[in-house]
């Protein structure tokens, strides 16, 4: 059975190709790759062109869109960001308080020493950042986090280019944790270490009572859209 999207792959080579109008852009054998709204498909550098060429080289006899975590956030940079940036950011701001690394568990003691360990490190970068160290509670109240942290991510946000805001959006969501998926964009924590610190109680879970497939292809998914968007934020860094 297909999956939703997918069709029969029409090309033999994926290349990255000089964009008339500037930036760079993916050609299939001579048809240019297209967004979703039929726009060109166009980025700043050859690096993420030459990044998502080899997303759709690697596609088999079927080209599977699920199986291309780059060229979804690239189309969502293109065709949907530049007219709901600002929707995009407020939407993050709910995150910066209900941030995954604030909300701890105070036992067992092995789990808590795991997610000290990952996310510690995570406030100390936030606090150098932004001038403050997020709360942390082990029980279920909201926290409401020091005043430099809200308009501190907001406006980084806001800076960011169309392509970076989608990228930091995506790792946002999927991390529960603004700090996390910011950590990312700016290159400060690698996407090993994003997707290491939202499994530790899963992971710890698994440990205990053995891994269940059902999570583990969860799992897979997540890492594989943490993986693309540092792809994405690289491939803009190496102009």
């Amino acid at each position: 059975m297909q999956q939703d999207g997918a069709q029969k792959r029409f090309y033999r080579e994926a290349t990255p190709v000089a964009v008339e109008t500037g930036g760079w852009g993916v050609q299939l054998d001579r048809f240019r790759v297209r967004t979703p709204a039929k726009a060109v498909l166009s980025v700043p550098t050859a690096a993420l062109a030459e990044a998502l060429a080899l997303e759709w080289g690697a596609q088999g006899d079927v080209v599977v869109p699920a199986t291309m975590p780059l060229t979804r956030l690239v189309n969502v940079a293109l065709d949907r960001t530049p007219v709901t940036r600002e929707e995009i950011v407020a939407g993050m701001a709910g995150y910066v308080h209900g941030d995954l690394t604030c909300y701890r568990t105070p036992a067992p003691a092995e789990l808590a020493a795991r997610q000290q360990a990952a996310w510690d490190p995570v406030h100390d970068w936030v606090d150098a950042r932004f001038g403050a160290r997020p709360r942390v509670t082990t029980g279920l109240d909201a926290l409401t986090q020091p005043e430099p942290l809200e308009p501190g991510f907001l406006a980084a946000a806001r800076n960011l280019d169309d392509l970076r805001l989608t990228a930091l959006a995506s790792v946002t969501g999927i991390a529960g944790s603004a700090f996390l998926g910011l950590g990312l964009v700016e290159r400060v924590f690698e996407a090993a270490t994003v997707f290491a610190a939202i499994r530790i109680e899963e992971e710890w879970q698994a440990q205990v009572w053995g891994r269940d497939s059902d999570d583990d292809a969860r799992a897979a998914a997540r890492q594989a859209d943490i993986e693309a968007a540092a792809r994405l934020v690289a491939g803009l860094d190496l102009a």
